[in-house]
């Protein structure tokens, strides 16, 4: 790798992740907001990179190594406060990350060109992937802007299957991190469990349908309320307390661990995904996965830490019979799954493949490749 002759800017733009920073829990934030936090933490510890956040809120300046910079509208036109002694003139060319198709997607996009920078799309569901493949959806929303990205980052290959069935777009495939302990937890499964945002996708109600088929085992809900669908989670936790097996927790993501690896199994009710969170942390819990309707093969592959169901109910009851029958099984395939994601999903090897993207991406640099994969 040649030598850089100064910092090559990485900027983000996701306001609800900025306050995990400051050690609060955001008023909404979900897997692409925790991924950013862990992502830019790690780039920020590279010497190459500094990590910007353009915000349209107003936050602290700086939390460790990463800045945070209020975007204002000028003339209708976006403008990033960035001080002048961060002039670009004599930088390398840097690039600006965005997730979650919305307006910032088309903001990345502008701020891309108006800043001079490259801007990296990284998907955060099959969904993203799913709609692109519809030319009139791509009228209707944010969904076109994706393609104006200079790559697209997927999180698995099967959404790269997807994509390349109708476009031949740069991508690159980078999954999801969480940090991993050192050595498994001891099995000591105490709950069935499952976590997640109170969201149709998500289909919580059918984690109440399976609690009620073991009266006589305890089931635990990580429920987080999303602002989108106030009524649905009042409605779950008016059924969830006629069912008196299940038990719902609120707990901040950063304290949400410990229910993990006290679990006998983490249950997945979710009708679609991109690469979820809870997997990550279940394999870190060394818990098997027992999965109604996500396949979890594009993280896991053969590593037989899971059980799928392929949309049955009835197949995922008797999974999840399965595993509380056989606590020897689900210690195997919970020791399986930690074994593999430790090794393929922690956040040091991650961040190393986001920054060798983000240098290639950058180009060059006076006529010379700064990077070579």
């Amino acid at each position: 790798m040649s030598v850089l002759p100064d910092r090559i800017p990485v900027y983000f733009l996701h306001d609800d992740a900025v306050p995990l920073f400051f050690g609060s829990q955001a008023a909404r934030f979900g897997g692409a907001e925790v991924q950013i936090f862990y992502l830019a933490q790690a780039l920020a510890k590279n010497p190459l990179f500094q990590v910007t956040f353009l915000t349209e809120r107003d936050f602290p300046p700086q939390a460790g190594e990463i800045l945070f910079r209020t975007m204002r509208c000028n003339n209708q036109k976006l403008q990033a406060n960035i001080p002048p002694e961060k002039s670009r003139a004599t930088k390398p060319r840097g690039v600006i990350i965005q997730r979650i198709v919305s307006l910032n997607t088309e903001k990345a996009r502008e701020l891309a060109r108006l800043m001079n920078l490259e801007f990296i799309y990284h998907v955060s569901s099959d969904e993203d992937v799913v709609k692109c493949s519809d030319v009139h959806d791509l009228n209707n929303d944010f969904q076109r802007y994706i393609f104006d990205a200079s790559v697209i980052v997927l999180q698995h290959r099967g959404q790269r299957e997807i994509l390349r069935s109708y476009s031949d777009h740069r991508v690159q495939i980078v999954p999801n991190c969480i940090p991993f302990p050192n050595e498994a937890s001891s099995y000591n499964g105490k709950h069935v469990l499952w976590a997640g945002r109170c969201a149709p996708i998500k289909r919580p109600w059918s984690f109440l349908e399976l609690a009620r088929l073991f009266p006589s085992e305890k089931f635990l809900m990580l429920l987080k309320e999303d602002s989108h669908y106030p009524s649905l989670y009042q409605a779950v936790r008016t059924v969830a307390e006629l069912v008196p097996n299940v038990r719902l927790v609120d707990a901040p993501f950063f304290e949400s661990q410990e229910y993990f690896d006290s679990a006998k199994m983490l249950v997945s009710t979710s009708s679609m995904e991109g690469f979820p969170n809870t997997f990550l942390q279940a394999a870190a819990g060394a818990i098997p996965i027992v999965s109604l309707s996500v396949d979890p093969r594009p993280m896991f592959g053969d590593c037989s830490s899971y059980l799928y169901a392929d949309g049955s109910m009835n197949t995922c009851a008797e999974q999840v019979r399965l595993l509380l029958k056989d606590s020897d099984l689900a210690k195997h395939k919970g020791r399986l799954g930690f074994n593999f994601a430790k090794e393929a999903y922690n956040v040091d090897g991650v961040a190393e493949r986001y920054a060798r993207l983000i240098i290639q991406v950058a180009g060059t640099l006076g006529g010379e490749t700064v990077y070579n994969e």
